[in-house]
């Protein structure tokens, strides 16, 4: 068995490691948060996109059913 000092130091060591740990997983994980709030806050683009191709392709689907009822304005 070490001595008492010898534990006590190792001691103090592991705790500050520790510490030291754990202000760096705080610090990243706010700047992982940051990140996407900042995301988040600039709308949902994966929804947008979506809704812009829904309306593309509902516009696209009338232009076709119109050529194919003879609409000939339709047919480019």
């Amino acid at each position: 068995m070490r001595s008492t000092a010898a534990r006590a130091r190792d001691r103090a060591i592991i705790k500050r490691m520790n510490q030291q740990q754990l202000a760096y997983v705080r610090e990243r994980d706010a700047k992982i948060m940051q990140n996407y709030r900042r995301a988040q806050g600039q709308g949902d683009g994966y929804a947008d996109a979506r809704g812009e191709y829904a309306r593309k392709m509902t516009e696209w689907r009338r232009a076709v059913a119109a050529c194919n009822a003879g609409r000939w304005e339709y047919c480019d």
